[in-house]
């Protein structure tokens, strides 16, 4: 049993999943399941096919083949413009060249609004030889191959740089226009752009004529080189950004150290300061009871003192009594002396 296909949302799928997955909005699907993936850094691109449909459309779109970091799985990455929604600009001028062939709005006979029709460029994904990736090769199989880019082992473009070519070649042209960007410019666009800016890959050509609408060649010279331009700022910043995401995460675990380590010793300090109010809370109450001790000796001395006088008292005033005894018997003998006098 082949082994699971890797958990990437965005580039893979399970192999138990039916239908290839599909996201309208190519900057959407960067955002949510590309730019911030580090794991994406690690899928490269080991072929890319331009194919053109044998419809009376004529429908091109391009064909990723990107490996996963283990090498073990190759997701398939269909990525193409189609005609969108129709959107009104009142200040548009009709004989603007971009604008191209304007169609007047009906909802207003006083309008002079001219009718846009936005650009969908929609990526489809799935994991190459599963159930999903069924409909996909089938489709591929049904058009013919116009070129093909092979790189070398370990030297294509990681998907996340890919990502970034599709996003910036979306915004440089938004509006779908007949004759000018439509899907044969957007595939021509990335095509031509992906050899200026990963040079070295092998190209097959088959001889037939991509880029062309029934033999009309579409303008792309001008929008490959604004496209590689504006690549090139774009991956600029991202590397810039993944560089400073990078170094947090290598700093994190320091921090979380270091924050420990402070948390640590404040906590002992904190400790300490307590355990110190703690012991001189205690000396603080030894000296409050020595002083109380020292207070009650002091009451008991002086009530020994009273006690002292008191019995100081009561000896003077026995003393006063023996003297007052004394002092009647002397007087009886000088009463009888008197009576005597008389007789």
């Amino acid at each position: 049993m082949a082994p699971r296909p890797p958990e990437i949302p965005g580039l893979f799928t399970d192999y138990r999943k039916g239908r290839p997955t599909g996201i309208d909005n190519i900057t959407l699907w960067n955002d949510i399941y590309i730019r911030r993936n580090p794991v994406t850094r690690q899928c490269l691109v080991t072929k890319v096919h331009w194919y053109k449909g044998r419809a009376n459309l004529q429908h091109e779109y391009l064909r990723f083949d990107i490996s996963s970091p283990d090498k073990a799985h190759t997701a398939i990455l269909i990525a193409e413009r189609l005609a969108g929604d129709i959107t009104k600009d009142k200040h548009a001028n009709p004989m603007d060249p971009a604008i191209g062939p304007g169609i007047p709005s009906k909802a207003s006979s006083s309008s002079n609004s001219i009718s846009r029709r936005l650009a969908k460029d929609e990526i489809v994904y799935a994991t190459l030889d599963s159930i999903a990736s069924a409909p996909l090769e089938q489709r591929c199989k049904d058009s013919d191959c116009i070129s093909t880019l092979t790189f070398p082992e370990d030297a294509g473009p990681s998907a996340n740089k890919i990502a970034t070519l599709l996003v910036v070649t979306s915004a440089l042209e938004p509006t779908y226009q007949l004759m000018n960007t439509q899907c044969y410019w957007f595939v021509a666009t990335v095509f031509e752009a992906l050899k200026c800016l990963f040079p070295g890959a092998k190209q097959d050509i088959t001889g037939h004529t991509g880029g062309t609408w029934y033999q009309v060649r579409i303008p792309k010279k001008s929008s490959v080189d604004a496209a590689c331009a504006k690549y090139k700022v774009a991956q600029s910043l991202l590397d810039v950004e993944i560089e400073e995401e990078h170094r947090v995460q290598q700093e994190v675990p320091v921090l979380l150290f270091e924050f420990a380590i402070y948390t640590y010793h404040n906590l002992n300090s904190e400790k300490k300061r307590g355990d110190g109010k703690l012991k001189n809370s205690g000396l603080q109450r030894k000296g409050n009871a020595s002083n109380v001790g020292q207070r009650t000796s002091n009451i008991g001395q002086r009530t020994s003192n009273i006690g002292q006088r008191t019995s100081n008292i009561g000896q003077r005033t026995s003393n006063i009594g023996q003297r007052t005894s004394n002092a009647k018997l002397q007087r009886k003998p000088r009463e009888g002396n008197a009576s005597n006098a008389k007789l």
